[in-house]
């Protein structure tokens, strides 16, 4: 899979980190925040922010583990594939943690 979610300008890390303690990301609506993240190759707002943000953009939760795979946060942004499912998120996890896990549905 390759990058052609990143945008054609990336931030150095001097601006990444200029960006990031200046709080400039603060000027930008949540789901602005997650596009703008998603689309550098480096971290340039808390994690946190970004989180949310992506959270925001998607409208939906967005677990830690598929940040790993930002192709296909992009692709579901975009419209090229659908939300996945509980399921298909819990899927990617480690079989180690499947095996341990008690997931509770509110369906």
């Amino acid at each position: 899979m390759g990058k052609d979610y990143l945008a054609e300008y990336q931030l150095t890390q001097e601006e990444a980190v200029q960006f990031a303690k200046e709080g400039r990301w603060e000027s930008l609506s949540p789901a602005e925040r997650g596009l703008f993240q998603l689309r550098q190759d480096r971290l340039c707002m808390e994690f946190s922010v970004f989180h949310e943000g992506i959270t925001a953009l998607l409208g939906r939760p967005v677990y830690t583990h598929e940040f790993a795979k930002p192709q296909l946060l992009w692709e579901e942004y975009q419209g090229l594939r659908e939300k996945p499912t509980m399921d298909e998120i819990l899927g990617k996890l480690p079989k180690h943690l499947q095996q341990n896990m008690i997931v509770v549905r509110h369906d």
